[in-house]
């Protein structure tokens, strides 16, 4: 199966939600007031696989790491889950450079 972008629309924000084939959360948006905003994040997303500085590698506190991808203009546009170690987030990185390029989008 896969990998899709669920998106979820209210009457006053949008997001959306990249799942991998296997159903596992990859990434998760901000709120955007505008669908546009959305859609735009969405195509950030689907180009980041090219452009290695949209990828902003950060942790927590309790040693956790994750990942974040930003647009051109550096806004985050996409959060992942928290990792175990590094070597995990890099395999959460390359799923997403594989994944987001052929996800379909479906409407939550």
């Amino acid at each position: 199966m896969a990998a899709k972008f669920f998106i979820t629309r209210t009457e006053q924000h949008h997001h959306f939600v990249l799942k991998a084939g296997n159903g596992q959360q990859m990434l998760v948006s901000p709120q955007f007031t505008k669908a546009d905003d959305c859609q735009q994040a969405i195509e950030a997303i689907r180009e980041s696989p090219s452009l290695p500085d949209r990828f902003q590698l950060s942790s927590v506190a309790n040693g956790k790491c994750l990942f974040h991808v930003v647009d051109r203009d550096a806004r985050i546009v996409g959060t992942s889950q928290l990792y175990s170690s590094e070597v995990t987030r890099a395999a959460g990185i390359a799923s997403v450079c594989v994944s987001a390029g052929v996800a379909k989008l479906v409407e939550a």
